[in-house]
């Protein structure tokens, strides 16, 4: 957390500053925050994490799980990557739901935030931000 809020995106690419908001809409929203709670955005980066996993062990009569904890713990945080493109939440979720890994809840909700969804690597889509506002 600390690594993608704080120094990457705040440190390295200047997302100090809060985004644009709507003249008739002054509610706060945060830098990272449930997509179903952020402001309408015709783009938006997308992280994931990468821990690595605790090893799975299954006795030989089949009756007991053992899970053993990693030596070290290491975390990554890398770029998703969608469809044409990585670091884009909308070519991310693309991807999920051609994989069937999302629900179709889930995607109609992140289409009414994530607005020109349709070219996720189109990024001049302002017509797009313009018809919802």
């Amino acid at each position: 957390f600390f690594f993608v809020s704080l120094y990457d995106h705040m440190y390295s690419r200047g997302y100090v500053e809060r985004t644009i908001r709507r003249e008739d809409d002054a509610a706060d929203f945060g830098m990272c925050d449930c997509l179903e709670d952020m402001p309408p955005v015709s783009r938006a980066d997308c992280t994931e994490v990468a821990v690595n996993p605790f090893t799975l062990s299954r006795s030989s009569d089949g009756t007991v799980v053992t899970a053993a904890r990693p030596d070290r713990l290491d975390v990554e945080f890398n770029s998703c990557r969608g469809i044409g493109r990585s670091n884009d939440l909308s070519a991310h979720i693309k991807k999920l739901a051609n994989e069937e890994r999302i629900e179709k809840s889930y995607e109609d909700i992140a289409w009414k935030t994530l607005v020109g969804y349709a070219n996720p690597n189109d990024n001049d889509n302002e017509a797009a931000c313009a018809a919802i506002l």
